[in-house]
């Protein structure tokens, strides 16, 4: 469907799912609106789309800013909504205001970050995925997605570029014929207020934008869904082990909240997740860089030998012949991938260097690299010449979850206690 909606569709879809009975009538004047086709555009860019367009792309560069918007419709039935909010590039954001349709007014609160969406509804906040049309800046764009503008003017310290508004939610029957000016402040071009109406004034519609790279941080609400409990194996807790798998949870896109019992660790998040990638983030996380060859799954490690399993074939193990590097000996563990495989990449630490230098030698003579996670290989590779000394590259094993954690856990260190997974349950209101 050809037809564009702006930030009220949004507001209207992330706000008004406990009000649905409220609002039916002005969702179907939203729906109405989808069956409307867009306006024939002219070829070729119109006198006024450069400058337009370059305060677009220098808005979307910014770090943050903050804005207001208002609307109003007197077509029947009457529609009206006020907000304010905040925008932090590339993916979060904050507005609350109110939405006033035919059964009075609504106040709204929304925060986004991501791909997850908060709503304050009947006094709670609850939690949703964030629609893919959510995006003040996206909505934005799409009000101006119309070629239609004119010749910029020069007025003071600013720039005025007129326009047609592609805001057809608030006349979705073309009775009234809209027209709108850009504002432009020409020194660091970048647009402060966009304003649209009617000729009678009947349909308007009004954004301002202010405190560029100065809009205050948002603080988020933590709505527990999901309680993972977490038994302890050592006589005791270590404390500092809810920062560092809090650092792990979050790495991996979860935010979460912890209530240490006597005898486990319980784990609150906002997200189900998946059950090996939980596994791996409770892991002790010990890493070591060894030397091995591979061996045959059925037989027994030679003595004095540890036999470990590749993480994503284990009916590859490697014979762990010798440990060659700690966490010290490199810097960073990074994720990279080709067209046919995963590959981990370690940053060497000058110790490194020196000591995989000493093991030249060794270099195809059939002998491997491997990257231990504990008890499993997550990378591994043969030994040979390398044309950067200072980056070691392996061929990663394991699940794309999880190999997206290895650097995660290298940065937040291992975990003083052992834990395991019990269980993984959802709250529910009565016993959160």
């Amino acid at each position: 469907m050809d037809s564009v909606l702006f930030l009220c569709v949004s507001v209207v879809s992330s706000f008004y799912s406990g009000f649905r009975a409220k609002v039916q009538i002005g969702l179907s004047i939203l729906t109405f609106a989808f069956c409307i086709l867009h306006f024939e555009l002219l070829l070729g860019a119109s006198p006024g789309s450069t400058a337009t367009h370059q305060a677009l792309a220098n808005l979307r560069k910014l770090h943050c800013f903050e804005f207001t918007q208002s609307m109003l419709s007197r077509e029947l039935p009457e529609v009206r909504g006020d907000f304010a909010g905040a925008v932090f590039l590339p993916d979060t954001e904050a507005y609350g205001g109110f939405w006033q349709g035919p059964d009075g007014k609504v106040p709204t609160q929304t925060k986004a970050r991501g791909g997850v969406e908060y709503s304050f509804e009947d006094s709670a906040w609850t939690i949703h995925p964030r629609s893919e049309e959510a995006g003040f800046l996206t909505q934005l764009e799409r009000a101006l997605a119309f070629d239609s503008f004119r010749t910029p003017e020069k007025k003071g310290k600013y720039l005025e570029v007129g326009f047609v508004p592609n805001l057809q939610f608030l006349n979705p029957m073309g009775t009234k014929r809209l027209s709108a000016t850009i504002r432009i402040r020409r020194d660091g071009m970048l647009p402060e207020e966009i304003t649209a109406r009617s000729p009678d004034s009947s349909v308007s519609w009004q954004v301002k934008l202010s405190n560029f790279d100065q809009a205050k941080p948002i603080a988020f609400p933590f709505v527990r869904q999901w309680c993972v409990v977490l038994p302890i194996l050592s006589d005791s807790m270590e404390l500092r082990d809810t920062l560092t798998l809090r650092d792990r949870f979050r790495e991996a896109g979860y935010e979460t909240r912890f209530e240490p019992g006597e005898d486990s660790l319980r784990v609150f998040l906002e997200q189900e997740v998946r059950d090996d990638l939980l596994r791996f983030l409770i892991t002790p996380g010990y890493l070591m860089l060894g030397l091995g060859r591979l061996g045959d799954a059925r037989q027994p490690a030679p003595f004095g030998f540890r036999k470990v399993a590749l993480a994503g074939d284990t009916t590859k193990p490697l014979i762990i012949e010798r440990s060659v590097l700690g966490p010290d000996g490199w810097t960073a563990i990074t994720q990279t991938e080709s067209l046919s495989e995963p590959f981990l990449e370690l940053s060497l630490t000058k110790e490194g260097r020196m000591k995989l230098a000493e093991l030249a030698p060794l270099e195809n003579s059939g002998s491997d690299w491997a990257l231990l996670v504990d008890d499993r290989v997550v990378a591994w590779g043969p030994v040979e010449h390398r044309s950067n000394p200072a980056l070691l590259v392996l061929s990663a094993s394991g699940s794309k979850p999880l190999l997206k954690q290895v650097g995660s856990i290298f940065r937040s260190g291992p975990l003083g206690s052992l834990y395991r997974l019990g269980s993984m349950s959802q709250v529910t209101p009565t016993n959160q």
